[in-house]
Protein backbone atom coordinates (compact mmCIF):
# COMPACT_ATOMS: atom_id res chain seq x y z
CA UNK A 1 0.00 0.00 0.00
CA UNK A 2 3.15 2.18 0.49
CA UNK A 3 3.76 4.53 3.55
CA UNK A 4 2.84 8.19 3.81
CA UNK A 5 5.70 10.72 3.82
CA UNK A 6 3.75 13.49 4.76
CA UNK A 7 1.31 11.66 7.59
CA UNK A 8 -1.91 10.98 7.18
CA UNK A 9 -3.61 13.98 6.95
CA UNK A 10 -0.71 16.57 5.54
CA UNK A 11 -3.13 19.32 5.55
CA UNK A 12 -3.43 19.98 9.20
CA UNK A 13 0.26 20.96 8.71
CA UNK A 14 -0.66 22.97 6.27
CA UNK A 15 1.11 27.08 6.45
CA UNK A 16 0.32 30.23 4.42
CA UNK A 17 3.35 32.21 2.92
CA UNK A 18 3.66 35.13 1.61
CA UNK A 19 0.19 36.91 2.80
CA UNK A 20 0.51 40.36 3.40
CA UNK A 21 -2.11 43.11 4.22
CA UNK A 22 -5.03 40.84 4.81
CA UNK A 23 -6.17 40.20 1.72
CA UNK A 24 -4.54 36.59 1.57
CA UNK A 25 -6.64 34.19 4.33
CA UNK A 26 -5.74 30.86 4.62
CA UNK A 27 -8.20 28.68 7.44
CA UNK A 28 -9.45 25.38 8.31
CA UNK A 29 -13.18 24.75 7.75
CA UNK A 30 -15.10 23.62 10.69
CA UNK A 31 -18.42 22.77 9.28
CA UNK A 32 -17.51 21.63 5.48
CA UNK A 33 -20.10 18.83 4.97
CA UNK A 34 -18.15 15.93 3.70
CA UNK A 35 -16.17 13.22 4.93
CA UNK A 36 -13.11 14.72 4.34
CA UNK A 37 -10.73 15.00 7.37
CA UNK A 38 -9.05 18.38 7.15
CA UNK A 39 -10.61 21.04 4.65
CA UNK A 40 -8.69 24.35 4.00
CA UNK A 41 -10.30 27.64 2.83
CA UNK A 42 -7.84 29.77 0.71
CA UNK A 43 -9.51 33.42 0.35
CA UNK A 44 -7.35 36.03 -1.92
CA UNK A 45 -9.39 39.23 -1.24
CA UNK A 46 -7.26 40.98 -4.76
CA UNK A 47 -5.58 39.74 -7.25
CA UNK A 48 -1.75 38.83 -6.21
CA UNK A 49 0.99 41.33 -7.25
CA UNK A 50 3.93 39.05 -8.33
CA UNK A 51 4.43 35.29 -9.66
CA UNK A 52 2.87 32.04 -8.46
CA UNK A 53 5.17 31.18 -6.02
CA UNK A 54 5.21 34.10 -4.22
CA UNK A 55 2.17 33.15 -2.47
CA UNK A 56 1.81 29.78 -1.54
CA UNK A 57 0.62 26.95 1.21
CA UNK A 58 3.44 24.58 2.16
CA UNK A 59 3.82 21.13 3.89
CA UNK A 60 7.16 19.72 4.95
CA UNK A 61 7.38 16.00 4.36
CA UNK A 62 7.84 14.13 7.76
CA UNK A 63 9.22 10.83 6.49
CA UNK A 64 12.52 10.57 3.58
CA UNK A 65 12.14 9.88 0.19
CA UNK A 66 14.25 7.68 -2.05
CA UNK A 67 15.24 8.84 -5.78
CA UNK A 68 12.81 7.26 -8.39
CA UNK A 69 10.05 6.13 -5.77
CA UNK A 70 6.73 6.71 -7.07
CA UNK A 71 4.75 8.97 -5.25
CA UNK A 72 0.92 9.31 -5.59
CA UNK A 73 -1.52 11.86 -4.65
CA UNK A 74 -5.54 12.08 -4.30
CA UNK A 75 -7.29 15.65 -3.59
CA UNK A 76 -10.38 17.45 -3.75
CA UNK A 77 -10.80 20.80 -4.62
CA UNK A 78 -13.83 22.88 -5.11
CA UNK A 79 -14.08 26.90 -6.28
CA UNK A 80 -16.62 28.96 -3.74
CA UNK A 81 -16.45 32.23 -5.64
CA UNK A 82 -13.85 34.01 -8.28
CA UNK A 83 -13.42 36.97 -10.02
CA UNK A 84 -12.02 35.05 -13.02
CA UNK A 85 -14.13 35.27 -16.27
CA UNK A 86 -13.60 31.22 -16.50
CA UNK A 87 -15.59 31.03 -13.04
CA UNK A 88 -12.66 28.67 -12.01
CA UNK A 89 -10.50 28.05 -8.97
CA UNK A 90 -6.70 27.47 -9.73
CA UNK A 91 -3.69 26.34 -7.77
CA UNK A 92 -0.70 25.07 -8.79
CA UNK A 93 0.74 21.64 -6.71
CA UNK A 94 3.95 20.86 -6.41
CA UNK A 95 6.12 18.07 -4.61
CA UNK A 96 9.73 19.54 -4.64
CA UNK A 97 13.14 20.28 -2.47
CA UNK A 98 12.67 22.42 0.10
CA UNK A 99 15.34 24.97 -0.39
CA UNK A 100 17.50 25.81 -3.50
CA UNK A 101 17.25 24.69 -5.96
CA UNK A 102 13.47 23.88 -5.03
CA UNK A 103 14.02 20.66 -7.64
CA UNK A 104 10.54 20.22 -8.52
CA UNK A 105 9.29 15.87 -9.03
CA UNK A 106 5.76 16.41 -9.40
CA UNK A 107 4.22 20.32 -11.02
CA UNK A 108 0.63 20.40 -11.72
CA UNK A 109 -2.30 22.97 -12.90
CA UNK A 110 -4.99 22.11 -10.87
CA UNK A 111 -8.37 23.87 -11.62
CA UNK A 112 -11.62 23.60 -10.12
CA UNK A 113 -15.15 24.47 -11.65
CA UNK A 114 -17.64 27.11 -10.81
CA UNK A 115 -20.73 26.43 -8.64
CA UNK A 116 -18.67 24.88 -5.27
CA UNK A 117 -19.45 21.28 -6.87
CA UNK A 118 -16.58 19.27 -4.95
CA UNK A 119 -14.27 17.74 -7.65
CA UNK A 120 -11.20 14.67 -7.40
CA UNK A 121 -7.68 15.06 -8.68
CA UNK A 122 -5.25 12.61 -8.66
CA UNK A 123 -1.53 12.79 -10.09
CA UNK A 124 1.45 10.55 -9.53
CA UNK A 125 5.19 11.58 -10.13
CA UNK A 126 9.11 10.27 -9.80
CA UNK A 127 10.93 11.57 -7.10
CA UNK A 128 14.34 13.22 -8.66
CA UNK A 129 16.24 13.23 -5.44
CA UNK A 130 16.74 11.71 -2.21
CA UNK A 131 15.59 13.46 0.67
CA UNK A 132 15.24 13.22 4.10
CA UNK A 133 12.29 13.79 6.35
CA UNK A 134 11.97 17.43 6.34
CA UNK A 135 13.84 17.80 2.76
CA UNK A 136 10.68 17.79 0.50
CA UNK A 137 7.65 19.56 0.65
CA UNK A 138 4.24 20.08 -1.07
CA UNK A 139 3.33 23.76 -1.86
CA UNK A 140 0.09 24.91 -3.19
CA UNK A 141 1.07 27.82 -5.30
CA UNK A 142 -1.61 30.68 -5.11
CA UNK A 143 -0.16 33.82 -6.34
CA UNK A 144 -2.59 34.40 -9.46
CA UNK A 145 -3.93 37.40 -10.98
CA UNK A 146 -7.43 37.03 -9.38
CA UNK A 147 -9.62 37.30 -6.52
CA UNK A 148 -11.05 34.00 -5.51
CA UNK A 149 -12.10 31.43 -2.59
CA UNK A 150 -11.47 27.89 -3.25
CA UNK A 151 -11.15 24.66 -0.72
CA UNK A 152 -8.47 22.20 -0.82
CA UNK A 153 -9.40 18.60 0.93
CA UNK A 154 -8.44 14.97 1.74
CA UNK A 155 -4.97 15.64 0.76
CA UNK A 156 -3.68 11.92 0.57
CA UNK A 157 0.37 11.28 -0.42
CA UNK A 158 1.79 8.03 -1.26
CA UNK A 159 5.40 6.92 -1.83
CA UNK A 160 4.90 3.79 -3.93
CA UNK A 161 8.34 2.95 -3.77
CA UNK A 162 10.99 2.07 -7.10
CA UNK A 163 9.57 0.24 -10.37
CA UNK A 164 5.98 1.47 -10.25
CA UNK A 165 5.16 3.49 -13.46
CA UNK A 166 3.31 6.19 -12.67
CA UNK A 167 0.88 6.00 -15.85
CA UNK A 168 -0.27 2.60 -14.25
CA UNK A 169 -1.68 4.82 -11.63
CA UNK A 170 -5.31 6.15 -11.87
CA UNK A 171 -5.99 9.57 -12.85
CA UNK A 172 -8.51 12.35 -12.67
CA UNK A 173 -7.92 15.32 -14.40
CA UNK A 174 -9.84 18.15 -16.66
CA UNK A 175 -9.05 16.22 -19.53
CA UNK A 176 -12.36 15.64 -20.81
CA UNK A 177 -16.19 17.15 -19.91
CA UNK A 178 -19.41 15.62 -19.41
CA UNK A 179 -22.01 15.59 -22.54
CA UNK A 180 -18.69 14.65 -25.11
CA UNK A 181 -20.26 11.11 -26.09
CA UNK A 182 -21.06 10.96 -29.49
CA UNK A 183 -24.45 9.22 -28.44
CA UNK A 184 -25.29 12.30 -25.80
CA UNK A 185 -28.80 13.50 -25.57
CA UNK A 186 -28.34 17.24 -26.67
CA UNK A 187 -26.63 15.77 -30.01
CA UNK A 188 -30.09 14.84 -31.55
CA UNK A 189 -31.59 18.21 -30.57
CA UNK A 190 -28.98 20.51 -31.31
CA UNK A 191 -29.84 19.11 -35.08
CA UNK A 192 -32.58 19.24 -34.77
CA UNK A 193 -33.19 23.08 -33.72
CA UNK A 194 -30.21 23.49 -35.97
CA UNK A 195 -32.88 21.92 -38.88
CA UNK A 196 -35.48 24.91 -37.54
CA UNK A 197 -33.84 27.77 -37.21
CA UNK A 198 -31.18 27.92 -39.11
CA UNK A 199 -32.09 26.90 -42.86
CA UNK A 200 -34.96 27.83 -44.95
CA UNK A 201 -36.52 26.35 -48.23
CA UNK A 202 -35.81 27.52 -51.84
CA UNK A 203 -37.66 27.02 -54.76
CA UNK A 204 -36.10 28.56 -58.23
CA UNK A 205 -38.34 28.65 -61.21
CA UNK A 206 -36.20 28.78 -64.28
CA UNK A 207 -38.42 30.51 -67.69
CA UNK A 208 -37.50 31.75 -70.81
CA UNK A 209 -37.41 34.96 -72.14
CA UNK A 210 -41.47 34.55 -73.20
CA UNK A 211 -42.00 33.42 -69.89
CA UNK A 212 -42.44 29.73 -70.14
CA UNK A 213 -40.60 26.75 -67.82
CA UNK A 214 -37.48 25.57 -68.74
CA UNK A 215 -36.80 21.89 -68.18
CA UNK A 216 -33.37 20.32 -67.35
CA UNK A 217 -31.82 23.89 -66.86
CA UNK A 218 -28.92 23.00 -64.26
CA UNK A 219 -28.95 25.13 -60.44
CA UNK A 220 -26.42 25.95 -58.25
CA UNK A 221 -27.47 27.63 -55.32
CA UNK A 222 -24.19 29.30 -52.89
CA UNK A 223 -23.93 31.01 -49.89
CA UNK A 224 -22.15 34.26 -50.06
CA UNK A 225 -23.27 35.65 -46.61
CA UNK A 226 -24.72 33.73 -43.88
CA UNK A 227 -27.18 35.58 -41.38
CA UNK A 228 -25.10 33.77 -38.74
CA UNK A 229 -22.05 35.72 -37.83
CA UNK A 230 -18.74 34.32 -37.04
CA UNK A 231 -15.34 35.49 -36.46
CA UNK A 232 -12.63 36.58 -34.14
CA UNK A 233 -10.91 38.98 -32.26
CA UNK A 234 -8.36 40.84 -34.21
CA UNK A 235 -5.43 43.22 -33.77
CA UNK A 236 -5.08 46.22 -36.05
CA UNK A 237 -1.02 46.17 -36.06
CA UNK A 238 -1.31 42.70 -37.08
CA UNK A 239 -3.71 43.38 -39.90
CA UNK A 240 -1.35 45.91 -41.27
CA UNK A 241 1.63 44.22 -40.85
CA UNK A 242 3.95 43.87 -43.87
CA UNK A 243 5.85 40.84 -43.68
CA UNK A 244 4.89 36.86 -43.94
CA UNK A 245 3.24 36.69 -40.23
CA UNK A 246 0.60 39.69 -41.45
CA UNK A 247 0.06 37.66 -45.26
CA UNK A 248 -1.24 34.97 -42.96
CA UNK A 249 -2.93 36.75 -40.72
CA UNK A 250 -4.88 38.91 -42.93
CA UNK A 251 -5.75 34.81 -44.67
CA UNK A 252 -6.89 33.23 -42.19
CA UNK A 253 -9.50 36.14 -41.33
CA UNK A 254 -10.40 36.48 -45.06
CA UNK A 255 -11.25 33.01 -44.99
CA UNK A 256 -12.87 32.29 -41.36
CA UNK A 257 -14.99 35.46 -40.38
CA UNK A 258 -17.62 37.46 -41.78
CA UNK A 259 -17.52 39.32 -38.63
CA UNK A 260 -14.78 40.51 -36.41
CA UNK A 261 -14.14 42.51 -33.31
CA UNK A 262 -11.29 44.92 -32.16
CA UNK A 263 -9.45 43.05 -29.50
CA UNK A 264 -8.31 46.29 -27.63
CA UNK A 265 -7.85 49.52 -29.69
CA UNK A 266 -11.02 51.44 -29.59
CA UNK A 267 -11.29 50.32 -25.70
CA UNK A 268 -11.13 53.93 -24.36
CA UNK A 269 -7.40 54.24 -23.02
CA UNK A 270 -5.83 52.56 -25.77
CA UNK A 271 -8.02 54.94 -27.89
CA UNK A 272 -6.30 57.61 -26.57
CA UNK A 273 -2.95 56.26 -26.77
CA UNK A 274 -3.16 54.71 -29.81
CA UNK A 275 -0.57 52.37 -31.87
CA UNK A 276 1.58 55.27 -31.87
CA UNK A 277 1.42 57.18 -28.55
CA UNK A 278 4.65 59.42 -29.41
CA UNK A 279 2.48 60.53 -32.34
CA UNK A 280 0.53 63.52 -32.81
CA UNK A 281 -2.86 62.98 -31.63
CA UNK A 282 -4.26 62.58 -35.33
CA UNK A 283 -1.67 60.32 -35.90
CA UNK A 284 -2.23 57.85 -33.00
CA UNK A 285 -5.14 55.71 -34.33
CA UNK A 286 -4.03 55.53 -37.78
CA UNK A 287 -2.99 51.43 -38.19
CA UNK A 288 -6.15 51.60 -36.28
CA UNK A 289 -8.14 52.91 -39.13
CA UNK A 290 -6.79 51.36 -42.05
CA UNK A 291 -7.28 47.70 -40.41
CA UNK A 292 -10.77 49.28 -40.28
CA UNK A 293 -10.55 50.42 -44.17
CA UNK A 294 -8.87 47.18 -44.72
CA UNK A 295 -11.96 45.39 -43.68
CA UNK A 296 -14.41 46.98 -45.07
CA UNK A 297 -12.57 46.44 -48.25
CA UNK A 298 -12.74 42.99 -47.95
CA UNK A 299 -16.61 42.86 -46.55
CA UNK A 300 -16.10 42.02 -43.35
CA UNK A 301 -18.36 43.21 -40.80
CA UNK A 302 -16.88 45.27 -37.72
CA UNK A 303 -17.85 45.05 -34.08
CA UNK A 304 -16.73 48.01 -31.63
CA UNK A 305 -15.42 47.02 -28.26
CA UNK A 306 -15.77 49.06 -25.72
CA UNK A 307 -17.54 52.22 -25.16
CA UNK A 308 -17.38 52.75 -21.71
CA UNK A 309 -15.39 50.02 -19.13
CA UNK A 310 -17.06 52.17 -15.90
CA UNK A 311 -13.97 50.91 -13.31
CA UNK A 312 -11.06 53.44 -12.91
CA UNK A 313 -8.72 50.08 -13.86
CA UNK A 314 -10.29 49.79 -17.67
CA UNK A 315 -10.52 53.70 -18.31
CA UNK A 316 -7.84 56.45 -18.98
CA UNK A 317 -5.76 57.12 -15.91
CA UNK A 318 -6.90 60.66 -15.82
CA UNK A 319 -10.45 59.94 -15.06
CA UNK A 320 -10.15 58.48 -11.21
CA UNK A 321 -8.91 62.62 -10.98
CA UNK A 322 -12.66 63.37 -11.74
CA UNK A 323 -13.89 61.38 -8.32
CA UNK A 324 -15.04 64.48 -6.81
CA UNK A 325 -16.53 66.13 -10.14
CA UNK A 326 -19.60 64.62 -10.88
CA UNK A 327 -20.52 66.71 -13.73
CA UNK A 328 -16.83 66.53 -15.16
CA UNK A 329 -16.75 62.52 -15.34
CA UNK A 330 -20.30 62.99 -16.84
CA UNK A 331 -19.20 64.56 -19.38
CA UNK A 332 -15.88 62.84 -20.16
CA UNK A 333 -17.70 59.85 -20.76
CA UNK A 334 -20.16 61.45 -23.19
CA UNK A 335 -17.15 63.07 -25.21
CA UNK A 336 -16.18 59.45 -25.04
CA UNK A 337 -19.02 57.91 -26.46
CA UNK A 338 -19.29 60.89 -29.27
CA UNK A 339 -15.78 61.21 -30.55
CA UNK A 340 -15.44 56.84 -30.78
CA UNK A 341 -18.79 56.90 -32.81
CA UNK A 342 -17.88 59.83 -34.55
CA UNK A 343 -14.44 58.67 -35.46
CA UNK A 344 -15.37 55.32 -36.53
CA UNK A 345 -18.67 56.12 -38.12
CA UNK A 346 -16.97 55.82 -41.96
CA UNK A 347 -16.00 52.53 -41.40
CA UNK A 348 -19.93 51.15 -41.30
CA UNK A 349 -19.36 49.29 -37.52
CA UNK A 350 -22.30 46.90 -37.00
CA UNK A 351 -22.25 47.02 -33.49
CA UNK A 352 -20.54 48.22 -30.21
CA UNK A 353 -20.82 46.95 -26.71
CA UNK A 354 -22.11 50.33 -25.28
CA UNK A 355 -21.07 48.78 -21.66
CA UNK A 356 -18.30 46.38 -20.61
CA UNK A 357 -18.77 44.42 -17.32
CA UNK A 358 -20.70 46.96 -14.91
CA UNK A 359 -21.16 44.25 -11.71
CA UNK A 360 -17.50 44.04 -11.43
CA UNK A 361 -16.34 47.43 -12.79
CA UNK A 362 -18.78 49.74 -10.73
CA UNK A 363 -16.13 52.93 -9.79
CA UNK A 364 -18.07 55.34 -12.00
CA UNK A 365 -21.32 53.99 -11.52
CA UNK A 366 -20.85 54.63 -7.61
CA UNK A 367 -21.03 58.48 -8.41
CA UNK A 368 -23.16 58.64 -11.41
CA UNK A 369 -25.33 55.46 -10.12
CA UNK A 370 -26.56 52.82 -12.08
CA UNK A 371 -28.97 54.71 -14.10
CA UNK A 372 -26.60 56.30 -16.27
CA UNK A 373 -25.29 53.21 -18.66
CA UNK A 374 -29.36 53.61 -19.61
CA UNK A 375 -28.00 57.62 -20.74
CA UNK A 376 -25.19 56.07 -22.48
CA UNK A 377 -26.67 53.43 -24.42
CA UNK A 378 -29.47 56.20 -25.64
CA UNK A 379 -26.72 58.97 -26.68
CA UNK A 380 -24.95 55.95 -28.38
CA UNK A 381 -28.07 55.14 -30.29
CA UNK A 382 -28.55 58.92 -31.49
CA UNK A 383 -25.09 59.11 -32.42
CA UNK A 384 -24.97 55.45 -34.08
CA UNK A 385 -28.49 55.11 -35.04
CA UNK A 386 -28.73 51.81 -37.01
CA UNK A 387 -26.20 48.93 -35.14
CA UNK A 388 -26.97 46.58 -32.36
CA UNK A 389 -25.81 47.90 -29.10
CA UNK A 390 -24.96 45.53 -26.34
CA UNK A 391 -24.55 44.93 -23.03
CA UNK A 392 -21.67 42.82 -22.45
CA UNK A 393 -20.40 40.47 -19.63
CA UNK A 394 -18.95 37.03 -18.07
CA UNK A 395 -19.44 34.16 -16.45
CA UNK A 396 -23.04 33.33 -17.88
CA UNK A 397 -21.42 29.87 -20.00
CA UNK A 398 -19.01 28.83 -18.20
CA UNK A 399 -21.10 26.95 -15.47
CA UNK A 400 -24.40 25.94 -14.82
CA UNK A 401 -27.30 27.04 -12.91
CA UNK A 402 -27.78 30.51 -10.97
CA UNK A 403 -25.62 32.17 -9.18
CA UNK A 404 -25.67 35.68 -7.46
CA UNK A 405 -23.25 36.81 -10.41
CA UNK A 406 -25.81 36.09 -13.00
CA UNK A 407 -28.38 37.25 -11.35
CA UNK A 408 -26.76 40.47 -11.00
CA UNK A 409 -26.04 40.95 -14.66
CA UNK A 410 -29.36 39.91 -15.59
CA UNK A 411 -30.64 42.87 -13.50
CA UNK A 412 -28.54 45.56 -15.55
CA UNK A 413 -30.00 44.31 -18.66
CA UNK A 414 -33.47 44.02 -17.13
CA UNK A 415 -33.03 47.44 -15.93
CA UNK A 416 -31.87 48.76 -19.20
CA UNK A 417 -34.98 47.32 -21.00
CA UNK A 418 -37.08 48.83 -18.20
CA UNK A 419 -35.75 52.30 -18.44
CA UNK A 420 -36.37 52.57 -21.70
CA UNK A 421 -32.61 52.02 -23.42
CA UNK A 422 -31.87 50.86 -27.06
CA UNK A 423 -30.38 47.79 -25.86
CA UNK A 424 -30.52 45.14 -28.79
CA UNK A 425 -28.92 42.28 -27.37
CA UNK A 426 -26.44 40.93 -24.43
CA UNK A 427 -23.37 40.13 -25.11
CA UNK A 428 -21.87 36.84 -23.47
CA UNK A 429 -18.07 36.06 -22.86
CA UNK A 430 -17.35 32.56 -22.70
CA UNK A 431 -13.83 32.00 -21.70
CA UNK A 432 -13.57 28.60 -20.28
CA UNK A 433 -10.76 26.97 -18.77
CA UNK A 434 -9.68 23.18 -18.25
CA UNK A 435 -13.27 22.62 -16.39
CA UNK A 436 -15.20 22.44 -19.64
CA UNK A 437 -18.99 22.75 -18.53
CA UNK A 438 -21.25 20.27 -20.23
CA UNK A 439 -22.75 21.21 -23.34
CA UNK A 440 -26.62 20.03 -22.43
CA UNK A 441 -26.25 22.81 -19.43
CA UNK A 442 -24.94 25.32 -22.04
CA UNK A 443 -28.27 24.62 -23.62
CA UNK A 444 -30.36 24.90 -21.00
CA UNK A 445 -28.41 28.45 -19.82
CA UNK A 446 -29.28 29.64 -23.41
CA UNK A 447 -32.62 28.86 -22.98
CA UNK A 448 -32.78 29.88 -19.59
CA UNK A 449 -31.52 33.62 -20.32
CA UNK A 450 -33.76 33.93 -23.44
CA UNK A 451 -36.34 33.30 -21.46
CA UNK A 452 -36.05 35.56 -18.89
CA UNK A 453 -34.72 38.77 -20.33
CA UNK A 454 -36.03 38.26 -23.78
CA UNK A 455 -33.10 39.93 -26.26
CA UNK A 456 -30.66 38.26 -28.30
CA UNK A 457 -27.27 37.03 -27.43
CA UNK A 458 -24.00 37.02 -29.02
CA UNK A 459 -21.29 34.79 -27.95
CA UNK A 460 -18.53 37.38 -27.85
CA UNK A 461 -15.06 36.29 -26.29
CA UNK A 462 -14.79 32.54 -26.72
CA UNK A 463 -11.77 30.77 -25.87
CA UNK A 464 -11.07 27.11 -23.85
CA UNK A 465 -7.59 26.82 -22.41
CA UNK A 466 -7.23 23.39 -22.67
CA UNK A 467 -3.66 21.93 -23.55
CA UNK A 468 -5.26 17.72 -24.90
CA UNK A 469 -5.50 19.28 -28.88
CA UNK A 470 -8.72 16.48 -29.12
CA UNK A 471 -10.21 17.59 -26.13
CA UNK A 472 -9.63 21.18 -27.38
CA UNK A 473 -11.01 20.44 -31.18
CA UNK A 474 -14.01 18.71 -29.50
CA UNK A 475 -15.29 20.84 -27.16
CA UNK A 476 -14.64 23.64 -29.88
CA UNK A 477 -17.17 21.84 -31.68
CA UNK A 478 -19.59 21.23 -29.22
CA UNK A 479 -20.05 24.06 -27.68
CA UNK A 480 -20.28 26.28 -30.84
CA UNK A 481 -22.47 23.73 -32.13
CA UNK A 482 -24.88 24.56 -28.97
CA UNK A 483 -24.94 28.19 -29.35
CA UNK A 484 -25.59 27.89 -33.20
CA UNK A 485 -28.41 25.80 -32.47
CA UNK A 486 -30.58 28.36 -30.34
CA UNK A 487 -32.09 30.46 -32.47
CA UNK A 488 -31.89 33.74 -30.60
CA UNK A 489 -28.05 33.71 -30.45
CA UNK A 490 -26.62 36.26 -33.43
CA UNK A 491 -23.08 35.38 -33.69
CA UNK A 492 -19.95 33.70 -32.29
CA UNK A 493 -16.84 35.42 -31.91
CA UNK A 494 -13.50 33.90 -30.75
CA UNK A 495 -11.32 35.62 -28.65
CA UNK A 496 -8.04 35.12 -30.93
CA UNK A 497 -6.95 32.32 -32.64
CA UNK A 498 -3.04 32.71 -33.23
CA UNK A 499 -0.91 32.09 -30.87
CA UNK A 500 1.69 34.82 -30.69
CA UNK A 501 -1.37 36.97 -30.51
CA UNK A 502 -3.86 35.55 -28.32
CA UNK A 503 -4.31 36.51 -24.76
CA UNK A 504 -4.12 33.03 -23.97
CA UNK A 505 -1.54 31.14 -25.66
CA UNK A 506 -2.57 28.26 -24.93
CA UNK A 507 -6.20 28.64 -26.09
CA UNK A 508 -5.27 29.45 -29.75
CA UNK A 509 -6.42 27.47 -32.65
CA UNK A 510 -2.83 28.11 -34.50
CA UNK A 511 -0.03 27.85 -33.35
CA UNK A 512 3.16 30.52 -34.00
CA UNK A 513 4.18 28.59 -37.04
CA UNK A 514 0.95 28.52 -38.32
CA UNK A 515 0.40 25.26 -38.03
CA UNK A 516 -3.40 24.16 -37.50
CA UNK A 517 -4.39 22.85 -33.85
CA UNK A 518 -7.42 20.27 -34.51
CA UNK A 519 -9.61 23.34 -33.55
CA UNK A 520 -8.69 25.21 -36.43
CA UNK A 521 -10.01 22.56 -38.95
CA UNK A 522 -12.92 22.33 -36.20
CA UNK A 523 -14.02 25.95 -36.80
CA UNK A 524 -13.60 26.15 -40.60
CA UNK A 525 -15.66 22.94 -41.04
CA UNK A 526 -18.38 23.76 -39.02
CA UNK A 527 -18.90 27.69 -41.00
CA UNK A 528 -17.55 26.82 -44.36
CA UNK A 529 -18.47 22.91 -44.93
CA UNK A 530 -21.49 22.05 -42.49
CA UNK A 531 -23.63 25.27 -42.20
CA UNK A 532 -22.65 26.37 -45.37
CA UNK A 533 -24.78 26.44 -48.44
CA UNK A 534 -23.74 24.72 -51.61
CA UNK A 535 -26.64 23.10 -53.80
CA UNK A 536 -26.85 21.45 -57.04
CA UNK A 537 -29.66 20.44 -59.63
CA UNK A 538 -32.06 20.67 -62.17
CA UNK A 539 -35.48 22.01 -62.98
CA UNK A 540 -38.15 19.34 -63.57
CA UNK A 541 -41.01 20.01 -66.34
CA UNK A 542 -42.57 22.75 -64.76
CA UNK A 543 -39.36 24.95 -64.77
CA UNK A 544 -38.65 24.36 -61.14
CA UNK A 545 -36.21 23.20 -58.42
CA UNK A 546 -36.16 22.68 -54.67
CA UNK A 547 -33.92 22.96 -51.65
CA UNK A 548 -33.10 23.98 -48.52
CA UNK A 549 -30.14 26.01 -47.12
CA UNK A 550 -28.86 27.82 -44.61
CA UNK A 551 -30.40 31.35 -44.06
CA UNK A 552 -28.44 34.18 -45.67
CA UNK A 553 -27.59 35.55 -48.70
CA UNK A 554 -27.04 32.67 -51.66
CA UNK A 555 -25.44 33.68 -55.30
CA UNK A 556 -27.91 31.60 -57.92
CA UNK A 557 -26.72 30.68 -61.26
CA UNK A 558 -28.61 28.80 -63.55
CA UNK A 559 -26.75 27.17 -66.98
CA UNK A 560 -28.84 26.46 -69.94
CA UNK A 561 -27.07 25.39 -72.93
CA UNK A 562 -23.51 26.48 -72.15
CA UNK A 563 -24.90 30.00 -71.05
CA UNK A 564 -25.05 31.22 -66.93
CA UNK A 565 -27.41 33.34 -65.86
CA UNK A 566 -26.71 34.62 -61.98
CA UNK A 567 -28.70 36.16 -59.51
CA UNK A 568 -28.45 36.70 -55.86
CA UNK A 569 -31.35 35.51 -52.97
CA UNK A 570 -32.11 35.65 -49.63
CA UNK A 571 -32.96 32.22 -47.54
CA UNK A 572 -35.08 32.90 -44.26
CA UNK A 573 -37.34 31.89 -42.45
CA UNK A 574 -40.12 31.95 -44.64
CA UNK A 575 -40.14 29.93 -48.00
CA UNK A 576 -38.67 31.94 -50.88
CA UNK A 577 -39.43 31.49 -54.37
CA UNK A 578 -37.26 33.38 -56.76
CA UNK A 579 -38.10 33.37 -61.03
CA UNK A 580 -35.30 33.92 -63.10
CA UNK A 581 -36.21 34.27 -66.49
CA UNK A 582 -33.81 34.01 -69.17
CA UNK A 583 -32.41 36.39 -71.69
CA UNK A 584 -33.38 35.59 -75.92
Amino acid sequence: MGTAPWGDDPLSRARLNGAKEGKFNLTQVANHGTRLATVLEFRAEQAFDGEPWGLQVTIPSTAPLKKGATVFFELYIRTIGTKAESGEGRTILNLEQRGQPFTKSVSRNITAPSGGVWVRRCYSGVVKENYPAGGAQINFQLGFDRAQTIQIGGLRVVDLGLGVPPQSLPVETATSYPGREANAEWRAKASQRIEQYRKGDLTIVVVDAAGKPVNGAKVQVTMTKPDFAFGSAVAPDMIMEKNADGDRYRAWIKENCTRVVIENHLKWPAWENGLRPNAPPKQRNSTTLESLAWLNQEGIEIKGHNLIWPSWHNSPKRLEALAGDPAALRNACEDRIASALKATAPYHLVSWDVVNEAYANHNILDILGPGIMSDWFKQARREFPQGDLLYNDYAHLTSAGSSKFKGAVEKIVKDLKASGAPITGMGIQSHVGESMINPADVVAELDRLVANLQINLSITEFDAKVSDDKVHADFTRDFITVCYANPRVTSFLAWGFWETRHWIPEAAMLRKDWTERPAAKVWHDLFKCDWWTNLSGTTDAKGAWQGRGFRGLHTITVTVAGKSTVVTAQIDGQPQTVTVRLAQ
